[in-house]
């Protein structure tokens, strides 16, 4: 039986990497996209705006399966209630705290706290996989990633904790871990495409009523503000495909690892789109300290050796 592209290690880390950089062209173009809609800093908005980009992009994915078979994204009855319970806590309740903290926090605060999924899902997928358990590889390499994304927010504010700041981030993230782990066990019996799309259909349509109910708008509407939405949720739909492919044949700690990407993706996006000045001798540092992670919790041995891939 032929292999799937997704099941080969080197492939698995391309495709990891490619996920975050989109990611990571996700923050960037969501300023630009509050400037465009006239949001600023209306946290309903916010959410409806984030509730709109991925009900299109869950849509998006149920067009394109209806077109490309002939048939709507079907699941397994018994997956009904996750993929609700995935849809409620990792799309609706990851994006409404994140959205209440980074209006909460410095943007220095949200760069080290967005980047801690990574160790949620390294922890999490320890209790729930037996293939996936933690090792001192694993810790130090986690340790080495936040030590990384410390380092890149040297000088761009003091970091403090309020609950409604990093309190909020905190629990953003873990939701995110917990769909992690949520979306790899739906996977193991449904396809990841119809996963993905009734996570993002279900959970977006939560957070347009959320930001509707609370009395969220959209300013101004222009074909720019259109055309970046339509990135967005082109993005998501892509991106969220492919990372529940991974999670379909791969450990979740080890391919939530590459989320430490997207800081430092942010970062150059952030420079290349909105012109923020990152010629610091903090960013080459962080980013070598981050590969070095990577690397670290990807080590295995192999014959005696140690070998950086994925589990087959």
């Amino acid at each position: 039986m032929k292999r799937s592209l997704f099941e080969s290690p080197k492939m698995a880390i391309v495709i990891a990497i490619f996920c975050n950089l989109l990611w990571g062209t996700a923050f960037p173009t969501i300023k630009v996209g509050y400037e465009l809609f006239a949001i600023g800093g209306s946290v309903s908005s916010k959410i409806l705006f984030a509730g709109i980009r991925f009900f299109l992009s869950g849509l998006l994915l149920v067009a394109y399966h209806r077109i490309s078979t002939g048939k709507m994204p079907t699941m397994q009855k018994k997956n009904y209630h996750l993929v609700i319970i995935l849809a409620l806590i990792q799309t609706t309740a990851q994006y409404f705290f994140a959205y209440i903290g980074v209006s909460n926090t410095t943007g220095a605060a949200a760069t080290i706290f967005s980047s801690l999924s990574a160790c949620y899902a390294v922890v999490l997928a320890h209790f729930f996989f037996t293939d996936d358990k933690l090792n001192t590889q694993k810790v130090v390499g986690s340790i080495v990633c936040v030590f990384g994304i410390f380092i890149s927010t040297l000088g761009e504010g003091t970091i403090r904790f309020s609950l409604n700041g990093e309190g909020m981030l905190l629990v953003s993230q873990l939701c995110f871990a917990i769909g992690s782990v949520i979306n790899r066990k739906i996977t193991q019996s449904d396809g990841p495409l119809a996963v993905t799309a009734y996570n993002l259909t279900l959970g977006g349509l939560v957070l347009i009523i959320i930001g509707l109910g609370s009395g969220g708008r959209l300013a101004v509407v222009s074909v720019s503000g259109i055309l970046v939405l339509a990135y967005l949720s082109v993005l998501s739909a892509l991106a969220f495909t492919l990372w529940s492919q991974l999670l379909k044949y791969h450990p979740v700690g080890k391919v939530s690892v590459f989320t430490f990407i997207v800081p430092i993706a942010g970062t150059l996006f952030s420079a290349l789109l909105l012109g923020e000045d990152i010629m610091h001798i903090k960013y080459p540092i962080s980013l070598a300290l981050v590969t070095l992670g990577i690397y670290t919790i990807h080590l295995q041995r192999k014959g005696g050796r140690k070998s950086p891939v994925l589990p087959r």
